[in-house]
């Protein structure tokens, strides 16, 4: 077999590298190995995933499993049915990657098995010519219908959505239908056209956030290529991922008088500092929803946070949902209202995160030599950690600088944390200098 290209979140790469035949092997091995009668499979929309979910459709009838295929479909609904059942799921997608980008994310018990493909061995074949059946399956609709279950939202909002044209497109807008009270507009949802870049960040939403500010509507919701992550348009602004975890956090602790919560090495020490204030604590895993999500299911805590927009809340499921988040925010919105969501930003905002990559020909050598120079990069370090990556912390909690190889491409991503934007700026072009010091010597 190939060398597998693993990302944080599961197999992603442009789709030459991943021959279906592959994804065949590596679904025929994960369904050998976990012995389920059942699994739940679909895709993200994207017309390049369609070759390897045909495989895999392929594979599970090989493999004697019951196959229950939803087609076109969010990744988190495949998670909640996997949990809900305690059966396998299988999303053909790339999540906020580029359209040229194909993927396979694997779910037991509704927990993400990225770690498992690390792992894979020859697979077993079962015998020839006994054949399951494929159940073409609406369980999508008891995802629309329990999700009601967990929200309360009673006020009339208008709000508005970018799904990114693939599969929010149907699954966001379904389970809106379940709230009447909630007006939507609708926008990006004609799939699989999506009509910008699949990562909900600034520069891909220009277009969406005019539209909110015309439009005057409560709260945006623009989503990525597979829904499990989010990004939320208030007060005719989008809210930095920093922003947006506060008040989730915020939210969360009091609801459910939460001890804890659980984020990433990516998180910021204004996150830390609120949980502190709010006597919780702020519990660090490596950069990954699955990492998050196995964290989440040993703990007593019911939310778990990516700073990127991919939010976890155990009391539904175990894996990130963007569609949840969105009907969540809105339960937050009639609650505290606008002013109290500023004042919460106002208040615990403190620090300020920028954010880069850089084209390296190397990362595995300029990250070796990088964490022996760490502790002489900068004046005032506290302490290095290599979690995950490389964590440069600063004495008297004045930020951090995350130096991390990607999962996907030849970069390594810059992280820096600082009380003004122009020491995080300065910090993330020093280490930027230095990168580029080491690649011309090695």
């Amino acid at each position: 077999m190939q060398k597998i290209p693993l990302s944080t979140g599961g197999i992603r790469t442009v789709y030459q590298n991943l021959n279906p035949l592959q994804a065949y092997d590596i679904i025929l091995d994960f369904l050998a190995d976990k012995k389920s009668d059942t699994v739940f499979v679909g895709y993200d929309g994207r017309k390049s995933c369609l070759p390897i979910y045909f495989m895999a459709k392929s594979a599970i009838i090989y493999s004697q499993t019951k196959c229950h295929d939803l087609g076109i479909v969010s990744t988190p609904i495949i998670a909640f049915l996997s949990y809900k059942y305690k059966k396998l799921g299988i999303q053909m997608t790339a999540s906020h990657n580029p359209l040229k980008y194909v993927g396979i994310k694997l779910f037991n018990n509704g927990i993400e098995e990225s770690q498992y493909l690390k792992n894979l061995k020859k697979h077993v074949s079962p015998n020839w010519y006994s054949f399951t059946n494929v159940v073409n399956s609406d369980n999508q609709c008891e995802y629309y219908k329990e999700i009601r279950n967990y929200v309360d939202v009673k006020s009339e909002f208008t709000i508005a959505g970018d799904f990114s044209g693939l599969c929010a497109s149907t699954d966001a807008i379904n389970s809106v239908k379940r709230f009447p009270n909630l007006k939507l507009i609708s926008t990006n949802s004609n799939v699989p056209y999506p009509e910008r870049e699949l990562e909900p960040v600034e520069e891909n939403l220009t277009n969406f956030i005019n539209l909110c500010r015309s439009a005057k509507v409560d709260a945006g919701f623009a989503f990525d290529g597979d829904a499990d992550r989010c990004r939320i348009i208030l007060d005719n602004n989008l809210l930095t991922q920093e922003q947006q975890l506060l008040i989730f956090g915020h939210y969360m602790i009091n609801k459910f008088k939460l001890k804890e919560i659980i984020s990433t090495v990516e998180s910021s020490t204004s996150l830390k500092y609120m949980c502190s204030k709010l006597k919780s604590k702020l519990k660090i895993t490596k950069v990954g929803s699955a990492n998050v999500s196995r964290e989440l299911k040993n703990s007593e805590s019911l939310f778990g946070a990516e700073p990127c927009g991919e939010y976890i809340f155990k009391e539904f499921h175990l894996a990130p949902d963007g569609i949840f988040l969105m009907l969540r925010f809105m339960e937050i919105l009639e609650n505290y209202g606008t002013e109290k969501i500023k004042d919460i930003i106002e208040k615990y905002d403190i620090y300020k995160v920028v954010r880069s990559k850089i084209t390296v020909s190397n990362r595995d050598k300029v990250i070796e030599i990088i964490s022996k120079k760490a502790k002489s990069m900068f004046d005032q370090i506290e302490s290095v950690d290599t979690l995950d990556g490389i964590r440069i912390n600063f004495k008297n909690n004045k930020g951090f600088v995350l130096i991390r190889k990607s999962g996907t491409e030849e970069i390594l991503r810059i992280t820096a944390e600082s009380e003004s934007i122009k020491e995080a700026e300065e910090m993330k072009k020093h280490v930027a200098e230095v990168v580029n010091s080491i690649e011309t010597q090695i």
